[in-house]
């Protein structure tokens, strides 16, 4: 289990699009924008929580997040939503392997409780980031029989007012990817009864 957690809070607002006009704002963004870096990634977050989703309940998000050949045991707390502006504490460490069960007592979460693997959600990411030290993420992510197309935006203060006025016209404000996780696992578990 692991033995040192990297820590940090995060200010970040996320918005759900259509294809097209993901990949318009996309292409908005490279033109408005002096890009200072950029980068693409692909990651697959693999989901754990209690049959009755004991940590869901308290917004919290276990995950197992891997990238490349690496695996990283993130635990993600929402403290606070505002204006649409999610306020989260997160842990990570470096994680050995890719277990089907976790256990709470193992971990920073004062729980004792067992935390089962519910699936996976591959991501497609592009990362740019602005001079002023905003993070813009465009996410493309598959889980179960769906595809989300997901902009977010990670800064220290606030966002820039002209960027989120555009990201508000064109698209709603989404919830985390593990509530869409969970709506849809939920929705496979039903399917799959019938």
């Amino acid at each position: 289990m692991p033995d040192l957690f990297k820590c940090s809070v995060k200010r970040e607002m996320k918005f759900l699009f259509d294809e097209d006009s993901f990949y318009d704002m996309l292409r908005y963004t490279k033109k408005r924008y002096k890009i200072a870096r950029s980068m693409k990634t692909e990651q697959t977050d693999f989901y754990y929580d209690t049959p009755v989703f004991s940590l869901l309940k308290n917004n919290i998000t276990l995950r197992i997040r891997k990238t490349e050949e690496e695996y990283f045991l993130q635990i993600k707390r929402y403290q606070d939503l505002t204006y649409g502006i999610y306020t989260t504490t997160e842990s990570e460490s470096v994680f050995a392997h890719l277990p089907k069960i976790l256990k709470g007592s193992e971990l920073e979460l004062g729980s004792s409780h067992t935390y089962e693997m519910l699936g996976k959600l591959k991501t497609n990411r592009k990362t740019m980031q602005l001079p002023d030290g905003t993070i813009i993420r465009f996410d493309i992510s598959e889980y179960f029989d769906k595809i989300d197309y997901e902009i977010k935006m990670q800064f220290s203060d606030y966002p820039p007012e002209e960027l989120v006025t555009r990201l508000s016209e064109h698209s709603h404000q989404s919830c985390s990817k593990y509530n869409r996780f969970i709506e849809a696992y939920e929705n496979a578990k039903i399917r799959i009864a019938k």
